[in-house]
């Protein structure tokens, strides 16, 4: 896919939309940032950007939030490093090269809470002590276990288990996880224009196809797609269910 077209694409519709991501304290100005660090090399597309922080006012707030009595919520989406893609892919195999310290930060006045998305690699080939899924959110991750020595948690646990199985992100379509799990629906009218709608669609066909036909392999034998059989990287079929 051609994701110079895409990135344009993507900023220009926010653009559009300026006036009521401005709202949310979302600045497309922040974003244009990405275009002076995209590189394109090699058949591996990256790109990379600042921490996008979303503020939430007290009735956009999610329902089922404890404490109850927050009065505005901050979610913090920040990709530490570049983000590494694969352009093309000649079989079946992992579209991403690079995904570090994907994190989704929540923070009210003293209290936090995060995700981490974890790109697990096991460079020997060997099973984990605890299932590891190639791509997977961990509750806490990073961010909490920084705090731990020096925030109170109350009667909270943190640990890393269960890591749950999701397909990969990149800052585009981790941005839009953000958007449909803490944005009510009829708030944002980015989430209905068909541009917008067709640039996440181009990217989950890029990055979560081949991660929905690898999880399927698992099942199969034999597997096609628009009636063409499919080469399949066996490590990669292996570690989207465990590493």
């Amino acid at each position: 896919m051609n994701f110079h077209h895409v990135i344009n694409e993507y900023l220009k519709i926010l653009e559009k939309h300026k006036d009521q991501l401005y709202s949310i304290h979302i600045y497309p100005e922040v974003l244009k940032g990405i275009r002076d660090t995209i590189s394109d090399d090699d058949g591996i597309f990256s790109y990379s950007s600042e921490p996008i922080k979303i503020k939430l006012s007290r009735s956009w707030i999610p329902g089922h939030t404890f404490p109850r009595d927050l009065n505005e919520l901050e979610v913090i989406l920040h990709v530490k490093d570049e983000i590494k893609i694969k352009k093309s892919l000649t079989q079946i195999e992992d579209p991403m090269v690079q995904l570090k310290e994907f994190n989704i930060i929540i923070n009210s006045g003293n209290y936090t809470t995060s995700w981490h998305l974890d790109r697990h690699l096991d460079g020997d080939g060997s099973k984990g002590k605890y299932t590891h899924p190639i791509y997977h959110w961990t509750f806490g991750g990073y961010h909490l276990e920084k705090l731990y020595e020096t925030k109170n948690f109350g009667d909270s646990i943190l640990m890393r288990t269960p890591r749950l199985m999701h397909p990969p992100l990149d800052f585009i379509l981790g941005l839009d996880f953000i958007f449909k799990h803490f944005i009510p629906n009829d708030k944002l009218e980015i989430l209905d224009d068909p541009v917008y709608l067709d640039i996440i669609k181009q990217l989950q066909t890029h990055l979560w196809k081949p991660y929905s036909l690898a999880f399927a392999k698992n099942y199969c034998e034999r597997l096609y797609a628009d009636r063409e059989k499919l080469g399949f990287d066996d490590t990669f079929v292996n570690s989207v269910i465990q590493s």
